[in-house]
């Protein structure tokens, strides 16, 4: 990539700063009556209202009913909390009185008319978006000089949400968001702000916000850098707006919520907004990939590979949205279903199980081998290491454990496979592809618990990725049972 300057990214400043209010035109205290007057006949209750702010504000109905019984004048909304600060805008929880719910009210705070035609843009955008992984648009209107908009109300962003849970939920929000994104791709759309307080969580649900940023695809270079330094894509950093920029940011925004950190590491400290861009990207484009703050506990290596390769510097390397959410659900699928077969197992001595199945020599030295070694480290982590196996391909296991009937054992083998399915030389890879669909033509003589479904799907990914068409269509209609 040809190396030029970096304009300076329109990065959203971190929530908490204080908002430049013009004195006097909003309430200095919360919980307050604002927005258009409504009829009274239209109004909630106060008491049905005051169940609502008690909800939010962890109060009791009787103080929060005092409380509304106070307010001056009855306006529509019924401002709560402030969550959320930007230099471009401030957001509260509110009460809408005429509807019976529960919003956020976003007041953006630009006055010039481009910023105004910017939000009124945004907003249209969103109600153009409706999908069940994209915050919902209710209204927009403007109230005291502040032009404002009205969404629904969610629980946390991503950020926040993350901390502490486990990679499987992660990963659960993560394809939820990306269902949201390739909605967005479909109708047109490039996000350009793809990041962790960008993905929102309402009812355990994710759902992708704040469309500031979003605009048509660009190819050309633009006059300035749209995003947030540690998930812009080298190509947007080189002005292009585009699809592939919002499927790093994604990536991004995953191994940011599971690792605890930015994928390339923290800019330098007291850095500007354009140095950090340029440290992250240089970084990105040397593969430099930051060591995590932390790693969830039995999270599958075939995970981060799979993550990894949507954080190419190259977008040409990298498998489009669909490619990547399809991969990435089925590995959640593999583990999720291997951990099942482990819970299934019939006996646990000393921390080998016990299986009946082993009738094949060569299979059980090597099954009971790898047990031995793996006895000390933790269950859920076990299920997933990479065992050192030399140069021995993971197919050849796998293929072994099929014709053994060892269910767990090929999918274990076949996720390390995809784990490092880069190390293997192109011929490794093929052959790969093919022990793969051996293995699963195998299961489909002695199982009939779904493994073979996943076995033709991991076939299915690793013919695709050696470009091998016709064989990754024929593993993906096995998968679906729809052979001939």
């Amino acid at each position: 990539m040809t190396q030029r300057s970096v304009p300076e990214p329109r990065e959203p400043v971190p929530c908490g700063m204080a908002s430049p209010f013009t004195p006097g035109s909003l309430p200095g205290s919360l919980p307050s009556s604002w927005g258009p007057l409504v009829d009274e006949g239209r109004a909630l209750p106060v008491e049905r209202a005051a169940r609502l702010v008690a909800a939010r504000l962890g109060i009791s109905i009787g103080d929060a009913a005092d409380q509304l019984n106070a307010l001056p004048s009855r306006h529509r909304y019924l401002l709560l909390q402030q969550i959320a600060s930007t230099h471009r805008s401030v957001v509260y929880a509110a009460v809408d009185r005429a509807l019976v719910r529960e919003v956020a009210i976003k007041l953006h705070l630009d006055q010039d008319e481009h910023a105004q035609r910017g939000v009124m843009t945004e907003v249209r955008t969103m109600s153009e978006l409706e999908h069940a992984n994209i915050v919902r648009v209710f209204d927009v209107e403007q109230q005291d000089g502040w032009l404002y908009s009205v969404t629904e109300l969610c629980d946390a962003d991503m950020h926040a949400w993350s901390e502490g849970r486990e990679w499987t939920e992660i990963i659960a929000r993560v394809l939820e968001a990306g269902a949201g994104l390739a909605h967005v791709h479909a109708a047109g759309f490039v996000h350009g702000d793809v990041k962790p307080t960008n993905i929102m969580i309402k009812d355990g649900l994710a759902k992708l916000g704040d469309f500031g940023f979003a605009t048509k695809p660009r190819l050309g270079p633009a006059p300035y850098v749209v995003g947030t330094p540690g998930f812009i894509a080298p190509e947007v950093a080189a002005g292009e707006r585009c699809a592939s920029g919002d499927v790093f940011a994604l990536a991004a925004s995953a191994w940011a919520c599971l690792f605890e950190g930015l994928p390339f590491g923290t800019p330098p400290p007291r850095a500007s907004a354009e140095a950090s861009v340029l440290v992250s990207i240089e970084r990105a484009i040397r593969g430099e990939l930051a060591q995590p703050k932390r790693v969830p506990a039995g999270m599958s290596r075939s995970i981060v590979a799979v993550i990894e390769r949507d954080l190419h510097p190259d977008p040409r390397e990298r498998p489009g949205l669909g490619e990547w959410l399809a991969e990435l659900s089925f590995v959640l699928r593999a583990v999720e279903r291997m951990r099942k077969l482990r819970r299934s197992w019939p006996a646990v001595v000393g921390g080998v199980v016990v299986i009946g199945l082993l009738g094949v020599g060569g299979y059980a030295s090597s099954r009971s081998d790898r047990e031995r070694e793996d006895s000390s480290v933790d269950e859920s982590t076990q299920e997933l290491a990479l065992d050192d196996q030399g140069p021995r391909n993971p197919g050849d296991e796998a293929l072994e454990a099929a014709r053994a009937g060892d269910s767990e054992a090929v999918l274990a083998a076949l996720n390390r496979a995809l784990a490092d399915f880069d190390e293997f030389s192109a011929q490794e890879q093929v052959r790969l592809a093919d022990l793969a669909t051996s293995s699963a033509e195998e299961l489909e003589q002695h199982s009939k618990d779904g493994v073979p479904e996943l076995a033709w799907t991991f076939a299915a990914i690793f013919h695709r990725r050696v470009g091998q068409t016709a064989q990754a269509e024929a593993a993906w209609a096995a998968a679906r049972g729809e052979r001939p």
